[in-house]
């Protein structure tokens, strides 16, 4: 349609972007006719602007081309707005509104306004919303600060979202924002009017901060999976780069049909750098509004925003748990084993609760490297750290505490419950094939300062290997032989 020498002019024209975005969100199309000489030798500034834009707007295109004095004519419907090439020269900014007057009238014009500032207005609040993503160091009020983001009418005005984390073929449910019946919903949507609430205090509230409604309650007891059904929506949203919408009464996948979804829902694959986190479900079961297609590329946008947050603060999680674990046995490192020891003395000398402690060591451990290779070691120290992770109490401490030593911290433990604890550790080491010797000691029974506990288990770990191992040693009483 051009000649390839204006298309390449045209293509190396600059047209600033805020430009770009008003014609691309026009309420109409416009077309472009152009009259164009046999040869164009310079093509004036405002002419290859517009031509670029219909090369590549959806809010413009090119409708014509003839031959003739240079010049172009901007229309819709009935209506042509005429530019010479003496008009031509004025920048594109310049000549806008002079299209859009001419145009679309005041209604039109208005429209315009309408539609910038309301895309204006998300975009600025889904960005607020990242932020405040960025500024927490917890992963699951982050993701919740995401639901909020898709929910809340300050930002993609869903209202509900729930997110599924992907685990090995399935998704399991984690999070959820959205009330959970139709006069919750009207009860939120008043409350938020009449407080005339800003994105700030919706996010610094109970909606941002957690709390756990009968949605979400509801959500965290749900698991989805795709299946291999003709029309399933999990295959067709993991497929798919972009958010889909579903429009079904009754989805194909029946793990979808337990959340009681709206007649159009939303399904988004949560993908940074092509890694699958989760699952993004949206729906608006109590407007019953529509997903325009802007609202679908808003959602797009957020998605991936906020995925590469979720990734970040994921990372920086696994990051900080390296830094506090021990790899081999997944038990703590001594560093955070003495951190939390130190906060379990100091909650003590508060309360006065009992607090015990054993001290383990394996038994003929460097035979066994010497027999085995330090590979037979390692297995044995594995072994070891999961069966002390079964053994404890959700509330205990273990952490590995030197080459094949371990610690365990035991809080608001008397010493007749040390006692059964430490028997039952031994016997189940002694069940696996490993001889275990146990030093324990327990405050303020055996003791006066906390800061002797570990010492006092030290000396009675020492009594139990000289007694012939393979047993627990206490402050007083008779050893106890597994």
């Amino acid at each position: 349609m051009l000649a390839p020498e204006l298309e390449q002019l045209v293509r190396l024209t600059s047209v600033p972007p805020y430009v770009r975005s008003m014609y691309a969100h026009l309420p109409v199309r416009l077309e472009l006719e152009l009259t164009l000489p046999a040869e164009v030798p310079d093509a004036p500034l405002g002419l290859r602007q517009l031509v670029k834009l219909a090369l590549g707007s959806p809010g413009l295109r090119i409708a014509s081309v003839h031959r003739g004095a240079l010049g172009l004519a901007v229309g819709h419907g009935a209506r042509r707005l005429r530019l010479d090439a003496r008009e031509l020269v004025s920048d594109i900014a310049e000549l806008t509104p002079r299209i859009l007057g001419g145009l679309l009238g005041e209604a039109g014009l208005a429209r315009v306004v309408e539609v910038l500032a309301q895309r204006t207005q998300g975009l600025s609040t889904l960005q607020r919303i990242t932020n405040h993503m960025l500024q927490s160091t917890d992963v699951d009020k982050a993701l919740r600060t995401m639901l909020v983001g898709i929910t809340s009418g300050f930002g993609l005005g869903f209202n509900r979202a729930a997110l599924f984390v992907n685990d090995e073929h399935r998704f399991v449910g984690i999070e959820a924002v959205g009330p959970g019946d139709e006069a919750e919903a009207h009860r939120i949507w008043e409350s938020i009017e009449f407080q005339d609430q800003t994105i700030d205090d919706f996010l610094d509230g109970p909606a941002g901060d957690g709390g756990d409604s009968r949605f979400q309650r509801f959500v965290q007891t749900l698991e989805l999976g795709p299946t291999a059904a003709d029309g399933d929506e999990l295959q067709a949203a993991l497929r798919a780069p972009v958010p889909q919408v579903f429009r079904s009464r009754s989805p194909v996948n029946e793990s979808l049909t337990r959340m009681g979804l709206a007649p159009e829902f939303v399904l988004a694959a949560v993908r940074p750098h092509g890694r699958l986190l989760g699952l993004v479900v949206a729906d608006n079961l109590y407007s019953g509004a529509t997903v325009a297609e802007s609202g679908l590329d808003d959602f797009a946008f957020f998605i991936d925003q906020t995925a590469l947050v979720w990734e970040n603060l994921e990372l920086l999680e696994r990051v900080d748990k390296l830094a506090r674990t021990d790899d081999l046995t997944g038990l703590s490192n001594r560093r955070e084993i003495e951190a939390r020891l130190a906060e379990e003395r100091s909650r003590c000398s508060r309360s006065g609760q009992s607090c015990s402690v054993m001290l383990i060591d394996v038994d003929h451990f460097k035979r066994t490297n010497d027999e085995g290779g330090h590979r037979a070691g390692d297995e044995v120290l594995r072994r070891i750290g999961l069966l002390l992770r079964n053994a404890l109490r959700g509330h205990d401490l273990a952490g590995r505490y030197g080459g094949d030593e371990f610690l365990v911290v035991l809080p608001d433990t008397s010493r007749a419950h040390l006692v059964t604890a430490a028997s039952r550790i031994g016997q189940l080491a002694r069940k696996a094939g490993v001889s275990l010797s146990i030093g324990c000691a327990t405050w303020p029974d055996d003791c006066a300062e906390l800061d002797e506990l570990v010492a006092l288990a030290d000396a009675n770990l020492y009594l139990a290997k000289n007694a012939g191992r393979g047993r627990a040693c206490f402050q007083s009483g008779d050893p106890v032989a597994f």
